[in-house]
Parts: C-alpha cells; structure tokens; sequence
C-alpha cells in the first residue's frame, strides 16, 4: 500500500531509505540523475553507498505534491564527498518502499 501521509518520523523515513537501498533493485534514477552522476564521474555503486551509509544533511521534508518524502545524503566514498537528492517512497510492508535518486551532486 502507498503511503500519502506525512505522519513518519525522520527516523522512520532514514528507515525506509536505509532499506530501499539493501536491494539496488529497488533505487530507481531519474534522467536527470543520470545524466549528472556520468557528468561527476560517479557509477551506481558510489550513491548506493552514499545512501546505506550516508548522513543526512536536508529534511526529509512530505512533498505534498508527489506523495513521498525527499532528503539529501551525504557522505564520502571513492574518495570524494558527494550528495545525493533522493525522494522515498514509504510502502507497506517497509520491505517494499523504493527510492528515486533525483541529482547527485
């Protein structure tokens, strides 16, 4: 079932996100994201590890329109730091929420 709230903790959103991330099938790209990670020299493998382990330094934030919460992870990996903008999209069961990478910066 999807979830239209925004009655989640910040913490069960880092949850969903944390768990998103354990199956790269379910971490989606946009074009945009694409396209920005090949600009930056950044594979799949770098925002996977960015999202498993990486800090959260903006909201999550309930995007009203789009029925899902965005946030900024960041951390370092390969060497560099890097940011990724992500929306989470909370499923119930929490085992099968996915995430859809935005940019990464």
């Amino acid at each position: 079932m999807n979830i239209q709230s925004d009655t989640f903790t910040d913490a069960e959103v880092k949850q969903f996100l944390r768990n998103a991330a354990e199956d790269s099938g379910k971490v989606f790209y946009t074009a945009h994201a694409e396209q920005r990670a090949a600009e930056r020299d950044i594979d799949r493998l770098d925002v996977i590890r960015i999202l498993r382990a990486g800090a959260i330094v903006e909201g999550p934030y309930f995007d009203n329109s789009k029925g899902n919460y965005r946030l900024t992870v960041e951390g370092k990996t390969s060497g560099r730091w890097i940011r990724v903008a992500v929306a989470v999209q909370p499923v119930e069961p929490e085992n099968r929420s996915f995430a859809v990478i935005v940019t990464v910066i």
